[in-house]
């Protein structure tokens, strides 16, 4: 045993590399010092119960003709992040959210602006209402906020519900009745939100939900919860159902 653990110091010495990346990995993988994304976090991942990717593509809309191939790209270099596209009830458009720098107007179609993002808000689902022409936004760090037919500062409308903050809100779709319906993609702020939402992906948590916000009454209503990066919102055409999508889980 002695002589096996003799051999082993000698073959370290000997390739001084190989020491040096196991050192290096041991560190990585420790993370002392949470330089990591996850750093400082408690990283805990969820096991899903997400569709067989054979059955998902089987129903995937087949492009045939490559369509959007054929499509100009518009912007290019001027607009950093765009989500929603929207035009007003005049035609006027298309109106969408992006990532632009509040505070002094520079570095507004980098990705430096993710740093200001938090003071500045993040806009991505746009709704028109069809009737008045106010224009509806879910911005991850504001809640819901709206602006009127003129434009102007936008008036927040939903940003707590249920005596908890609205963390994330992603997208929405008014109702003829004037409900609005909009996606909260996670209920906790304290671990990741908006700037990693990739890494809830990765933990595939499921504290997102569904809202309902009601325009007379001004209050604010829990439809679903549970629900794994809730994104995108649409009702249908006869407004006799709803659609949203599950990202993590890969479903709607």
């Amino acid at each position: 045993m002695e002589k096996r653990s003799q051999l082993k110091d000698e073959f370290l010495l000997q390739h001084p590399y190989l020491l040096v990346l196991a050192l290096a990995l041991g560190f990585i993988i420790m993370d002392p010092f949470q330089m990591s994304p996850v750093g400082g976090h408690k990283f805990r991942p969820v096991k899903n119960d997400i569709a067989p990717y054979k059955l998902v593509m089987e129903n995937w809309p087949k492009d045939n003709m490559s369509r959007l191939s054929l499509g100009n790209l518009e912007f290019v270099d001027e607009i950093f992040g765009p989500e929603s596209l929207e035009f007003d009830i005049w035609g006027h458009g298309p109106y969408t959210g992006t990532e632009k720098l509040c505070a002094r107007g520079v570095d507004s179609t980098t990705s430096k602006q993710w740093k200001v993002e938090p003071w500045c808000g993040r806009p991505l689902g746009l709704r028109f209402d069809k009737k008045r022409g106010d224009l509806y936004i879910a911005d991850a760090y504001y809640g819901l906020l709206v602006v009127g037919p003129e434009g102007g500062v936008a008036t927040p409308l939903a940003t707590r519900v249920e005596g908890k903050p609205i963390f994330f809100a992603n997208d929405l779709d008014i109702h003829n009745n004037g409900s609005i319906f909009f996606t909260d993609t996670r209920d906790n702020f304290v671990k990741f939100h908006y700037r990693n939402h990739f890494l809830i992906l990765l933990e595939g948590e499921a504290s997102g939900r569904l809202l309902r916000y009601d325009p007379p009454t001004r209050t604010t209503h829990v439809v679903l919860d549970g629900l794994a990066f809730p994104n995108g919102v649409q009702l249908s055409k006869d407004q006799s159902f709803l659609l949203f999508t599950e990202t993590t889980n890969c479903r709607y």
